[in-house]
Parts: structure tokens; C-alpha cells; sequence
């Protein structure tokens, strides 16, 4: 990929940035080609991912993804293409359900060939599925347009008709979905599907207990490269599409931080996926730099961090990455505070518990204190977008949720001597914090079924392809 062209100067009223007086809740999904594009003129630019040069350089593809709609953006400002034409290219793909928009109706000749030649909706291919025994979820390795591969999780949820479906993200409500399969229907039940996609090709962190890690960072991807894993998990979804997305598969997405933005447009914008900013869920190690950006450039947008200790001492020992100066467990306490201010709610609080390591009712009292206490102790009320409380939510509405993940075993893991922990533990420690310092904590049992396809928390590591996909 070439690098970014320079900002053209603003030629004229319709291209001009949305007014200043607009809510900023309300800026980041504006409609295709109206509005300043945030990335590509602002001063820290997107960096190209096609360099010349180092140990990460990859080839730019045959033809570039229709899903990075900041590449299309770019392109059809430069070459002149109606707005309109772009319109209607993703009304055929996401309205009419094909799978190409080279028969997008009433596109001129020159404006379709123009994207045609330049243009493919997929420049990524499912090269193997592996489905759960019951049914529930499905693991999808996925070839990049440079032999890299990456691997997709899809899981299905279910609720009874009498409960409806709600509106609530299901990665922090309270309730445990039935099992099902993706994309079928059953009469008494309402289904919905939530993928989990990559942002790079391994993983550089290093966490201890975590399979991706073992493979180093190969590559960063690129927006339309995160995008088609959404297409390629709606394709096998069928009738029931995706709900809900969560960047919690390989690699640090705060990491690949401008592509992840701009996918994060792509699912949310009304053109294209069209997805509610409050079901795409943006999971970190915790990089405070970053997380201030996020709530900057996308406060609706959902925040999980992989926390998986209370203190700064044991999270350094399970997180490599916890240990440098900049990534201190005070310095991310700042960085939650600030987007909680921001965007109006808490974080999603992730907790791998090991058999123990950090399991003890010692621990849960120290999470309890940190999640419950520390986190909230200086903002009583915080942003929000509710005109009718003069744009304020209550503590209570916006606090921090926690999800209690047992330990998945892997390898690596093993080589710790790490283990799942006992039931009665996971219980005992939602208890505590629930009881005692009144943090909505939840087991999330449902993460095991992930395991039968090693596609569970901390196992997406290509076991199958893995020879084919070491650094040389």
C-alpha cells in the first residue's frame, strides 16, 4: 500500500469537517464523503502498511478491499467519483445482500470500472472451518492476500422469545446465553451472533498464560483486512448476521491503532455494516496512551481490558508488557478514569483466573477494591449523552462490569505450571466482589466450549497451519 497522499485543502462547503456545535458522540460515523476524514488529515496520519523495508514489509494487494472505506473514500476523491456512486455500491452489498457491487445499479460506466479495476469486496479467503460440538460457535482460519493467516471466532447466543432481545451488549449484560448455531432460526428462541476478529497476525505481549503470543508480531493488519472478518463471519451466519464484534483475537489492537480506528468506523458507519457504536467492543492489555486516544476519537465505541490481576506486582509477572514505566497499573487506572469521564460508562474488566496464581479470596478483595473503589473515586458523575440528565449518567449507570474467564489450557501456559481453577472459586470471587463491593462480576462458564476448537481465550494460536505461519 502506498503511503497516505497529503490533505487536500477544503474546496468547498460539503467537504468541510462536521460543525463544531455537533455532538461529538455524533461525528465519528458521518455519511460517505461528507465531512474531513479524520485519519488521513490529521496530523498524525495512518502510517502505509506496505513499507519497502523491515522484518514486517508485505506486499500491497492485486486489487484493495471495498471494506476500508478510507482507501474508497480517498481514491474517489482523487479520481472524481460521485458520492452517490460509492452509495450505491454499498447499498448492494450490505442492503441487497450480493456479493459483489460490480452490478450495483445506476453507477455510471466510468465510475464502476474506476472501482472495478481498483477494488475487491474480499482480499482475504476462509481456508478452514471448525464448528463446536453442539453447535454453538465456530473458529475460522483466515489467508490474507500474502499467504499470512489469522483466525476468527464466532459465537452464537440465544435468549427465550419472553425475554426478548433487547438492546444491551451481551459482553456486559447479565445474562447466560443458550447454546446455537450460527445463522439457524428456531421459533421460541431469538439468536445472535458475536464475532471475534484479529487485529494482527500474532501478537507481541507476550502474556503468559496466551498461545498468540508464542508466535511474535508477524504483521499489522489492515482496516479492510479486519473488516472482511466481519464479512467473511456474516457469510457464515447466514439469515441471523453479526450483533455484535469484539476485537478480542490475535494481537494488541491499540497497537494498530489508526487501522483499528478506521475499521471501527467501517462496522458502525450507516453505509456499511451499520452497527451500533455500543456493540463494537475494543479489548486492550491496557495501553494508557491509546485508551485516551479511543475515547477521543471514539467514545461509544466499547472498551474491554485484559486486566487478569489486582496488582501491579502479579499483572506484571502474568503481562510482560505491565512491567515497563509507561504501562503501570497507576498510569492505566488514569487512562479508565479518563475514558469512563468521556464516554460515559465503564470499561469491561477481563479476568483470565488461574488455579492459584490469582484466584484467592485475597485477590477478589483487591479487584473488588481496585474496580470498585479506586476506578470510580473521584468522578461521581460522568459524560453522557442523555439530553434529559443535562448529559450526565449516575455512578451506578456507568460503572465497571467484570467478566471472571477460567484459565483455557495452553502450552504455554503448561510451562508455568498454570491450571483452571476449581468452580467454587470462580463463584466465590463473583461473590465477593459482587457482595462486598458492589461490582457486577459474571463467570463466564460459555468460554470453554471455545476449547473443543481451540478458539477460547488465550488458545488462537494456527495449531493446524502452524509450520506454515512461523517467521522465518
Amino acid at each position: 500500500r502506498p503511503p497516505r497522499a497529503p490533505a487536500p485543502a477544503e474546496p468547498a462547503a460539503e467537504e468541510a469537517a462536521p460543525s463544531s456545535s455537533s455532538s461529538t458522540h455524533d461525528d465519528f460515523s458521518w455519511r460517505l464523503l461528507e465531512g474531513a476524514n479524520i485519519h488521513a488529515r490529521r496530523e498524525h496520519a495512518r502510517v502505509a502498511l506496505w513499507p519497502s523495508t523491515g522484518d514486517r514489509a508485505r506486499p500491497p494487494p492485486p486489487k484493495r478491499s471495498f471494506l476500508d472505506i478510507d482507501e474508497v473514500e480517498r481514491f474517489a476523491r482523487d479520481r472524481g467519483i460521485k458520492k452517490t456512486s460509492l452509495r450505491l455500491c454499498y447499498r448492494e452489498l450490505f442492503r441487497r445482500g450480493k456479493s459483489t457491487f460490480e452490478n450495483a445499479p445506476d453507477v455510471s460506466a466510468r465510475d464502476m470500472k474506476l472501482l472495478r479495476d481498483n477494488f475487491t469486496v474480499c482480499t482475504s479467503e476462509v481456508v478452514e472451518t471448525k464448528t463446536t460440538e453442539d453447535g454453538s460457535g465456530a473458529k475460522m482460519v483466515v489467508r490474507l492476500h500474502d499467504g499470512k493467516l489469522v483466525e476468527t471466532v464466532v459465537i452464537g447466543h440465544s435468549r427465550s422469545a419472553d425475554d426478548g432481545d433487547g438492546d444491551g451488549d451481551e459482553t456486559r449484560d447479565g445474562g447466560e446465553d443458550a447454546d446455537v448455531v450460527p445463522g439457524t432460526r428456531d421459533k421460541n428462541k431469538v439468536f445472535r451472533n458475536t464475532v471475534c476478529v484479529s487485529s494482527q497476525v500474532g501478537c507481541a505481549m507476550g502474556c503468559t498464560f496466551c498461545e498468540t503470543g508464542t508466535l511474535g508480531l508477524m504483521a499489522n493488519l489492515t482496516a479492510g483486512e479486519i473488516c472482511e472478518q466481519v464479512w467473511h463471519a456474516r457469510n457464515l451466519c447466514g439469515s441471523t448476521g453479526v450483533r455484535n464484534v469484539v476485537m478480542m483475537g490475535m494481537g494488541e489492537p491499540l497497537d494498530n491503532y489508526e487501522e483499528v480506528l478506521i475499521a471501527l468506523r467501517a462496522m458502525t458507519h450507516q453505509a456499511v455494516f451499520d452497527m451500533r457504536q455500543r456493540s463494537v467492543t475494543v479489548s486492550t492489555v491496557g495501553v494508557p496512551a491509546s485508551i485516551r486516544k479511543l475515547a477521543d476519537d471514539a467514545p461509544n465505541v466499547g472498551l474491554a481490558l485484559s486486566l487478569h490481576a489486582p496488582t501491579q506486582d502479579l499483572r506484571a509477572t502474568l503481562l510482560p508488557s505491565a512491567a515497563g514505566t509507561s504501562h503501570t497499573l497507576g498510569r492505566l487506572t488514569e487512562s479508565l478514569r479518563y475514558h469512563r469521564r468521556k464516554s460515559g460508562r465503564g470499561a469491561m474488566i477481563e479476568y483470565i483466573v488461574i488455579d492459584g496464581v490469582n484466584d484467592s479470596s485475597t485477590h477478589a478483595r483487591e479487584l473488588g477494591e481496585l474496580v470498585g473503589a479506586t476506578l470510580l473515586a473521584d468522578d461521581v458523575d460522568v459524560e453522557g449523552s442523555n439530553p434529559a440528565t443535562g448529559g450526565r449518567r449516575k455512578r451506578e449507570q456507568s460503572g465497571y462490569f467484570v467478566n471472571l474467564i477460567p484459565y483455557n489450557p495452553t502450552d504455554v501456559g503448561g510451562t508455568h505450571g498454570y491450571q483452571s481453577p476449581a468452580d467454587d472459586a470462580l463463584e466465590r470471587m463473583a461473590t465477593i466482589l459482587g457482595d462486598e463491593f458492589g461490582v457486577k462480576a459474571k463467570v463466564r462458564w460459555s468460554t470453554r466450549r471455545g476449547r473443543e476448537v481451540d478458539g477460547a481465550c488465550g488458545q488462537l494460536a494456527l495449531k493446524s497451519m502452524r509450520k506454515e505461519e512461523k517467521p522465518q
